[in-house]
């Protein structure tokens, strides 16, 4: 059931043009090449990973999901990339990423553009077999592989979709995952027999990530080191593209059949080091990211998080030790990823397979954010300087899904759905974590049950824009494009103690712009509202107006404000509300 499901979200998620939906590329791509690959996969067996378990019990403080690593900006995890800080509630003047550098959502090549990059940042699902042959068995294997990147193997002019995300000022973050036909598909992506924790087994997938990140990074490389398809014109030192994700959820149990994970932490340690720096140079030129472009970011493969505990951030952090023994015994220490990278998700308490299962919970009743600030200690302690992405996280709107958001008071499950993903980015915001991306961009089927015979699974309508072909905006989609569009060029700045419980509040600040902006809303997944509650302001803040969110609107309804005392008179419901003030909040 769970492999049905990542095989019908990978033929009807990803570009239909572009891949055939055979029975021999569903086999090789169900573990980690689709567009959701994991499908079920964090629903995973009941009891047996992270499935829903870390965070399907009743609704809990951060405590109760393993505990807060604090509030203070230094505890929430201020190491961070380096230039930016996670604030906390603590008061600090330090400022964490902006808007625009920290939301994103996972998308695909033929969304459309206007609607993704509205959004902002995007982590797109790119199948490294597009590059490689799609499909053909008759293509060369390495060292004679040709490596198409643009066109691809199937066509599809990447030079001018990664430079329209770099024209918008995005980062367009190509999560290369999945096989080639010339490794039978294999997945994990190295050749049958041979052993995944040296990094010479993974030349093939190592010598890719140096042609993608010569081509698209920031430094002009030899022509006589870039070896491309005849169809493809040679350059190099683009610029286009930053940061390289190698994989996607590696660390899954729901394929093996003795529930340990798909590719070991030191096999991943060791695929990492051939795609970081070629294995510290040992593989020889041509090999890595960082050998092509040394301003090059490995993303790791994101973690589901799979493991022996219903803890999933424990068992990242399990696999995470795992992977830094092996870089310990190969590398000197030198952990060969620049982002750690993590999924997580809120489902509901029953277990995958449930047929009326209870809904997800809210981001504030499963602990995200504080589930976050534990992967942010860990990192300060062991890993300082690395930075933090949140990959996958988000809600579906169909009904009987155990990860939807539902229908709460007047409230429709679109609505919730938007009202959830905004307070998950404003946990993540306080967590301390660098960027976070929103899975994803469009629903597999829009419809009844009729036309969707697949909607009662998770991720099925997790999209914030309806099925391919129509594409049409949810709720969710102009709730995001309006905080986008009005704090893109905000940082964020710590949260501030209301005098009322059932009240959060977060702040943002423009410095270049003396601009700040407080996002207030109730934390409740029940229709409370709290009339008259009184927000106060900072010394020198000053109101200008009130944005409250839409359905139909990408930059919300503004009203002035309502002064009291020294702050502002608020109606705060669950959907969050934008004060902008000039001066600093």
């Amino acid at each position: 059931m769970r492999t049905s499901h990542r095989r019908a979200l990978w033929c009807a998620l990803l570009l239909s043009s572009a891949v055939a939906c055979s029975s021999e590329k569903e086999s090789a791509s169900e573990g980690g090449a689709g567009g959701r690959p994991a499908g079920a996969a964090q629903a995973g067996a009941a009891g047996a990973g992270p499935a829903g378990a870390h965070q399907g019990g009743a609704a809990g403080n951060g405590n109760e999901r393993g505990g807060s690593v604090g509030t203070s900006g230094a505890e929430a995890g201020g190491g961070g990339s380096g230039d930016t800080a996670g604030t906390g509630s603590g008061g600090s003047n330090l400022l964490g990423p902006t808007v625009n550098e920290f939301i994103g959502l996972d998308a695909f090549i033929d969304d459309p553009l206007d609607r993704i990059i509205a959004i902002g940042n995007v982590r797109e699902y790119h199948p490294w077999q597009w590059n490689e042959g799609d499909g053909d068995r008759s293509t060369p294997s390495y060292p004679n592989e040709p490596i198409a990147l643009s066109p691809t193997s199937n066509g599809i002019p990447y030079d001018d979709y990664y430079q329209k995300f770099h024209d918008a000022g995005l980062i367009n973050l190509p999560c290369i995952q999945g096989s080639v036909p010339w490794l039978n598909w294999n997945n994990p992506p190295v050749a049958t027999g041979a052993d995944v924790t040296l990094p010479a087994s993974w030349v093939g997938h190592s010598k890719f990530f140096f042609q993608f990140a010569a081509r698209y990074g920031k430094v002009k490389v030899a022509t006589s080191e870039i070896a491309l398809a005849a169809s493809n014109t040679v350059t190099s030192g683009l610029g286009l593209v930053p940061y390289y994700e190698d994989g996607n959820e590696l660390d899954e149990n729901w394929d093996t059949p003795d529930g340990d994970h798909l590719l070991s932490p030191a096999g991943l340690a060791a695929m990492a080091s051939a795609d970081y720096d070629g294995d510290q140079g040992r593989l020889g030129p041509g090999f890595g990211i960082k050998t092509a472009d040394p301003s090059a970011k490995l993303v790791l493969a994101g973690l589901a998080g799979s493991g022996k505990s219903t803890d999933l951030i424990g068992n990242v952090i399990s696999y995470l030790d795992g992977m830094r023994a092996w870089a310990s015994d190969h590398r000197g220490g030198s952990f060969p990823v620049d982002v750690l990278n993590v999924h997580d998700y809120c489902f509901g308490p029953d277990a995958f397979g449930d047929p009326d299962p209870r809904p997800a919970l809210s981001p504030e009743a499963c602990g995200l954010g504080a589930q976050l600030k534990r992967l942010a200690a860990y990192r300060d302690q062991f890993l300082p300087g690395k930075e933090i992405w949140l990959t996958e996280f988000g809600y579906d709107t169909a009904e009987h899904s155990r990860l939807r958001a539902p229908a709460i008071g007047s409230a429709s499950a679109e609505v919730v759905q938007g009202q959830w993903l905004l307070r998950s980015f404003l946990a993540l915001f306080e967590a301390g974590i660098d960027r976070a991306f929103l899975y994803v961009s469009r629903d597999n089927c829009t419809g009844d049950v009729n036309k969707c015979p697949l909607l009662h699974q998770q991720f099925s309508t997790a999209g914030i824009l309806t099925e391919k072909g129509s594409e049409e905006p949810k709720v969710a989609w102009y709730f995001l494009a309006t905080f986008r569009a009005r704090l893109a060029s905000f940082s964020y700045a710590g949260t501030v103690e209301p005098n009322d419980s059932r009240v959060s509040v977060a702040r943002f600040y423009d410095g270049a712009a003396n601009k700040g902006a407080y996002v207030v809303w109730s934390p409740t997944s029940d229709g409370s509202t709290v009339p008259g509650f009184t927000l106060a302001l900072g010394a020198g803040a000053k109101p200008t107006s009130v944005i409250t969110l839409d359905e139909a609107s990408v930059t919300g309804n503004a009203a002035e404000p309502v002064s009291e005392a020294g702050g502002v008179m608020l109606d705060v419901n669950e959907t969050p509300l934008i004060v902008l003030v000039d001066g600093r909040p």
